[in-house]
């Protein structure tokens, strides 16, 4: 039996909740945001601005997430990223900046036939970073991932594919930006455990419905706090998969 535990908060903030070296894998993808990452600028010499060139750094646009995986994550694991080519450029730095070493990109031939204004999109990439060393359950896999997709969905054997990879039966993993059910499904239905957040209150409500509905899976809810008394005997909530 498998079970699963879905928390209705931001990512950083969730995964401050876990515990060090308490998961055993990430599958996750990054939000699209809704307009470009603004870029912060900095003069070399704040006290004449005429003439001067600046600094430009790509803002990171969730601060502390890749540091609160490696945290979290036990020695010895993967971290499947799922990105487009731009941000391949901004995540690579980051990760390997809070620890983690940059094993390779997979490339995922998503067979789609629908032209566009330009050459026709048919590739994802897939970062694999990598906390100690584990060896993959079949290195000779090519990093050359050939799987159909409908739409912006991740087809079910593509993610059983890397979860039989890089975990084992009964192991956590977990997903802090869950915004549909592909990857916890996947997770569940593989034998794994999973945990993840969804800060969206309608589209949580949604995910542990549908989650819940899996045939031999069960929900393991938080601890309430106390309504009343003082901050001591509140208590906090405790991650019942952990």
């Amino acid at each position: 039996m498998s079970t699963f535990q879905l928390s209705n908060s931001q990512a950083v903030a969730w995964l401050k909740t876990l515990g060090r070296h308490s998961v055993d894998l990430v599958v996750t993808e990054l939000p699209t945001p809704r307009r470009a990452p603004a870029i912060a600028t900095q003069l070399k010499n704040a006290r004449s601005a005429r003439n001067q060139w600046f600094a430009i750094f790509p803002n990171d646009p969730y601060p502390g997430l890749f540091e609160q995986l490696f945290r979290v994550l036990k020695p010895n694991t993967h971290f499947y990223l799922f990105c487009g080519q731009e941000s391949l450029f901004v995540v690579k730095p980051l990760a390997e900046a809070a620890g983690f070493r940059f094993q390779t990109v997979l490339v995922w031939d998503q067979q789609r036939t629908r032209a566009g204004r330009t050459y026709r999109s048919q590739v994802g990439w897939i970062c694999l970073f990598e906390k100690g060393q584990r060896p993959l359950s079949d290195p000779s896999q090519s990093e050359l991932l050939s799987f159909p997709t409908n739409g912006s969905s991740k087809p079910r054997e593509l993610l059983s594919l890397l979860m039989t990879q890089s975990s084992q039966s009964g192991q956590l993993v977990i997903d802090p930006f869950c915004t549909d059910s592909q990857i916890p499904e996947t997770a569940l239905l593989e034998g794994r455990r999973f945990c993840g957040a969804c800060s969206e209150e309608a589209q949580h409500t949604a995910l542990r419905n549908q989650l819940s509905a899996l045939p031999g899976i069960t929900e393991l809810l938080t601890r309430p706090s106390a309504p009343t008394g003082p901050l001591w005997a509140q208590g906090t909530a405790q991650m019942a998969l952990l």
